[in-house]
């Protein structure tokens, strides 16, 4: 399961860490000071994922069918998936 991040700055002013961008998992975040992110808690949606993988799929693509559901997370558009650092399947036609 994926743990929320949460980065705390010491001994750093909040105008010092917000000009110094934050990577996670390719997606660059401005910080300021305390940055805490999490999957959003869904039970459907327009695309799926696992909560340990890197990519996200159509429901229908047979690599979602696989996807225990304890550990899928659910997004509604392209754009909710890819700020939360997934990748479109490759091999799912339609995305």
């Amino acid at each position: 399961a994926r743990v929320p991040v949460s980065i705390e700055y010491e001994n750093i002013t909040p105008a010092a860490a917000a000009s110094t961008p934050l990577k996670l998992r390719g997606v660059v975040v401005p910080t300021t000071g305390v940055i805490s992110t999490s999957t959003p808690p869904k039970k459907t949606g327009t695309y799926v994922a696992s909560r340990g993988g890197k990519v996200f799929y159509l429901p229908s693509c047979k690599s979602a069918k696989r996807l225990s559901g304890k550990n899928k997370i659910w997004f509604d558009t392209k754009a909710e998936a890819e700020k939360f650092g997934y990748k479109p399947a490759k091999n799912c036609k339609g995305i």
